[in-house]
């Protein structure tokens, strides 16, 4: 594993512990989506929280032509995930410099069907 992936990852780990924002990419911007991912992966490998999901986002504007794609994807731990009953509220807070992007997710929680082979899996297969 290269220093620079190390340093990158140690970097944005350290932003997202401190809740500090960013105003740029604390390094050189990955030179292609494979660095990018390694970087992602080191982060969640040493990150203090289990991986419950994943989430598919934009790439930024001025990334796709770098990366030659729309959309990257990203994890999700489990301290970040919020639930709220119908009727409810839920407090969020944002990063002091950072922004706060309001978008309506949906996570949907599977058992186990591995075992379940030989057809289709249905919605009632998915139930808790």
């Amino acid at each position: 594993m290269s220093d620079y992936i190390k340093a990158a990852s140690a970097a944005l780990m350290d932003a997202r512990q401190t809740l500090t924002g960013l105003s740029e990419y604390p390094m050189r911007v990955p030179a292609d989506l494979k660095t990018a991912y390694a970087i992602q992966e080191h982060s969640i490998a040493n990150w203090p929280d289990e991986v419950v999901g994943w989430k598919v986002g934009g790439m930024p504007a001025n990334l796709v032509d770098v990366h030659k794609a729309k959309r990257l994807a990203g994890p999700i731990f489990k301290k970040t995930v919020k639930t709220c009953d119908d009727g409810a509220t839920l407090d969020m807070g944002s990063y002091p410099n950072g922004f706060v992007a309001v978008e309506a997710e949906y996570i949907v929680f599977l058992k186990n069907v591995s075992r379940i082979e030989g057809r289709d899996i249905a919605l009632d297969d998915m139930a808790q």
